[in-house]
């Protein structure tokens, strides 16, 4: 199985600054550079909402578009895809840009009893125009060690899907959000780093699927949006005392997180508190 032995991670896009000089908005973005013995590989995981936040925090960042040759769309919601389109118009390349295929459907929202649109505000055609888009449900290990995990598998956990909706075969039904997906990377000696984009299709799925994915029994560390904003304690505390029975030593909970699941994560000694421009790396100890 492959794996690096330094990952990098620095967070272009929260719903909160951690840092003076970096803006914030309801979204998520996260850049990661991994490194084998041979090469590194820089990601792009989500968007945010905005490209002007975007471009401007990669910048403040020292981070420039045409670092970052893979692209990854975690679900087709406007607060993870909306900068996509500004961010590829300035990287100057053709990057590879990996999502699933459901990532492009309608995409509907129910709030205060109406149903708005909350997907992609552009048509995926501008995105073929300047990556290379691959539609994909499945796992592609795309630099040793680093995984898009495709489409989640079930497991029995908790999925938070509630007032989403999508159009199949002419009718709004229920979105069972199988493109909501993340990235798992293996760091040397410390075990899986997961980054998940919203999580609808639960925390608990999207890690158990990465370790099943990439053969690796050993979790370290959990970053990006878990959907439990809203959640009851019991269930965040169970989700948080699962990822630790897992191994978690670091949980990052960022965007539609919610308050409560830090404080739990602060108990339990394993908060990595994050937002933008916060920056962390992992490495293996020797």
């Amino acid at each position: 199985m492959g794996k690096v032995y330094r990952l990098e991670v620095f967070v272009v896009v929260d719903n909160t600054a951690a840092e003076p000089g970096f803006a914030a908005e309801w979204g998520l973005s996260v850049y990661l550079r991994a490194y084998s013995e041979e090469d590194s590989v820089g990601v792009l995981f989500d968007f945010g909402q905005r490209g002007d936040t975007l471009l401007a925090n990669l910048e403040a960042a020292g981070l420039g578009a045409d670092k970052t040759p893979v692209l990854v769309l975690s679900h087709g919601h406007y607060d993870h895809a909306g900068g996509a389109v500004r961010f590829l118009e300035n990287t100057g390349t053709r990057p590879l840009l990996l999502a699933h295929p459901a990532a492009f459907l309608p995409k509907l929202g129910r709030k205060g009893g109406v149903l708005r649109d909350i997907g992609l505000p552009f048509p995926k055609r501008v995105l073929e125009e300047k990556a290379t888009l691959v539609e994909t449900s499945s796992p592609v290990e795309v630099f040793d060690g680093v995984y898009f995990l495709g489409e989640i598998k079930r497991y029995g956990y908790p999925e938070y899907k509630k007032g989403m909706y999508t159009v199949l075969d002419g009718k709004v039904v229920e979105d069972p959000m199988l493109d909501d997906t993340g990235v798992a990377v293996n760091v040397e000696e410390l075990g899986l780093v997961v980054l998940t984009g919203c999580g609808h299709s639960g925390v608990l799925n999207v890690v158990r699927h990465a370790m099943e994915v990439t053969g690796v029994g050993e979790l370290y560390a959990v970053l990006g949006g878990f959907h439990t904003e809203g959640a009851r304690e019991e269930e965040v505390r169970r989700i948080v005392d699962t990822l630790c029975d897992w191994g978690a030593s670091a949980l990052a909970p960022m965007h539609c997180s919610g308050s409560l699941i830090k404080f739990v994560a602060y108990e339990k000694e394993v908060l990595l508190d994050l937002g933008s421009g916060s920056s962390v790396a992992f490495e293996a100890k020797g």
